[in-house]
């Protein structure tokens, strides 16, 4: 028989620690790769991710700013626009005043009873008011005048008498009137349209 007593068994167990001390470090060097080989391909793939969006930063940057520019060419366009229209109202106010003046001297011509004699007209503050100067032979005729201009579509109902004195044999007066909202100008468009 055998003797087990004697079959030493250290050779075998220094080979199998040095084994397994061998397959850790292949395991270890397999890791490190591994784990170095993921660091190198995550800071590249992180590396495209930021470029890719320091590109489309880039392209909004220069899309923002030709936005600013087209902006910058509205609000030019805009305040043009505005001189534009400020400049058609104040050209149709022109063209109403116009046409008021040869309204009033037309229906002063109709509504002026003989014997008076008109001598002046002149504008108050504001274009809504004039004061009619004249001449007459009596008191009469004034009268007939002022009843006259309160018929018209003109003027208000209510002219106003501000001084009448006789001076070589005439009646000199001073009238006040008011030019009424109802008033339509021929060709006259609402500008707010």
């Amino acid at each position: 028989m055998i003797n087990y007593i004697r079959l030493n068994l250290l050779p075998y167990r220094e080979f199998a620690r040095e084994a397994k001390k061998k397959q850790f470090r292949n395991i270890l060097l397999v890791s490190m790769f591994v784990v170095i080989a993921s660091t190198i391909m995550l800071y590249y793939l992180l590396n495209s991710r930021i470029e890719t969006q320091q590109d489309r930063n880039a392209y909004l940057q220069s899309n923002i700013q030709k936005m600013s520019g087209y902006l910058k060419n509205i609000s030019q366009m805009e305040g043009e626009k505005s001189k534009l229209l400020s400049q058609k109202k104040s050209l149709e106010s022109l063209q109403v005043e116009r046409f008021l003046v040869a309204k009033m001297m037309n229906d002063l011509d109709h509504i002026t009873p003989k014997g008076i004699q008109l001598t002046k007209i002149e504008p108050v503050q504001g274009g809504e008011q004039y004061i009619i100067y004249g001449r007459a032979l009596s008191d009469n005729r004034v009268a007939m005048f002022l009843k006259e201009i309160s018929a018209t579509d003109l003027f208000e109902s209510n002219p106003v008498m501000n001084e009448i004195k006789t001076q070589n044999g005439a009646q000199e007066f001073k009238i006040t009137v008011t030019l009424t909202d109802r008033v339509v100008v021929p060709g006259q468009r609402d500008l707010g349209k």
